[in-house]
């Protein structure tokens, strides 16, 4: 049976995500005490990933499903 690491994510120094392996701690739902070597406190983690946007030089894009407010047309 392979053992859990939990990691979380930081910006590294060269501007790419890197991540750290972290033990969990104590936990009440919401938040969850982490440790581990190169963490400190109070330092910035990653919590989600945005992308730019492409340029769409004036023009709607359409939703996956083909028409707007995502409904396929038929």
């Amino acid at each position: 049976m392979r053992q859990r690491v939990d990691k979380v994510w930081i910006m590294g120094p060269d501007g790419k995500p890197k991540a750290i392996e972290v033990k969990a701690g104590l936990s009440d739902g919401q938040f969850t005490e982490v440790s581990g070597e190169g963490l400190a406190e109070g330092m910035e983690i990653l919590v989600g990933i945005q992308e730019a946007k492409k340029e769409t030089n004036g023009q709607r894009p359409q939703s996956l499903t083909g028409g707007p407010g995502g409904m396929p047309r038929r």
